[in-house]
């Protein structure tokens, strides 16, 4: 992992950890660190639909929905 995808990790984990009030938000950056962190995922998408948001990974040219 290069050091910018580093930094940017490190800025998005102080991020959650900083957030307090919205557990929407805290959530969708769990799954920003998990993208990167443990499925080394190269795209992350969020939608926002209408009850519900939907991310999806790009693993190895591959997307794959969060569960």
């Amino acid at each position: 992992m290069d050091n910018n995808k580093i930094s940017l990790i490190e800025d998005i984990e102080e991020l959650y950890a900083r957030e307090k009030s919205k557990v929407l938000i805290k959530g969708i950056f769990l799954h920003i660190i998990r993208g990167y962190k443990i499925f080394l995922a190269s795209d992350i998408h969020i939608e926002a639909l209408n009850n519900i948001v939907r991310i999806r990974y790009r693993i190895n040219g591959i997307f794959k929905r969060s569960r």
